[in-house]
């Protein structure tokens, strides 16, 4: 199952749904709807040629944690009804954290596609998604060496 919510989100996991689809395997898609409207959203799954999400969470919100709070709540009744086999969430957006937090509540395992990366500003709440993401995912997919570094930093152990 991949989470997605953001544009960035989407445009990355583009290829990665679009050869799983050509390849006929299983997935399930979930859009967050972080970024909620045509021109932040939609307009990316058309022009991308993505398929239409198998669930939408409506966890667009004015505020960061209102956001969050309805992304676990809706997230996590579609994780017990049908629980996938592993969650892959991407970077550092509030969809990524709570798709992460609820994943690991639940023992579901987690992949983290661009771990490692570090502000080293916690002032920043994507400097707090980030690590908390790579604190419970099971498997980090770090995109540089300096990124490998910082997860080895905090006690992730390198595997081949």
């Amino acid at each position: 199952m991949f989470v997605v919510g953001t544009r960035p989100e989407l445009i990355k996991v583009s290829p990665v749904l679009l050869e799983i689809k050509k390849r006929g395997l299983n997935h399930r898609l979930v859009h967050s709807e972080q970024h909620y409207d045509y021109n932040m959203s939609g307009i990316f799954f058309k022009e991308l040629g993505l398929p239409d999400p198998d669930n939408s969470l409506n966890a667009n919100s004015t505020t960061e944690f209102n956001q969050i709070g309805k992304g676990l709540i809706q997230l996590e009744s579609i994780l017990i009804s049908k629980p996938p086999k592993i969650v892959i969430v991407h970077g550092d957006t509030n969809t990524a954290l709570f798709s992460a937090i609820a994943t690991s509540k639940l023992g579901i395992p987690l992949a983290h596609i661009e771990s490692g990366l570090r502000s080293f500003d916690m002032t920043m709440p994507e400097e707090i998604n980030r690590r908390v993401i790579d604190s419970i995912s099971n498997y980090c997919f770090a995109p540089t060496k300096e990124a490998i570094r910082n997860l080895n930093n905090e006690g992730k152990k390198k595997e081949s």
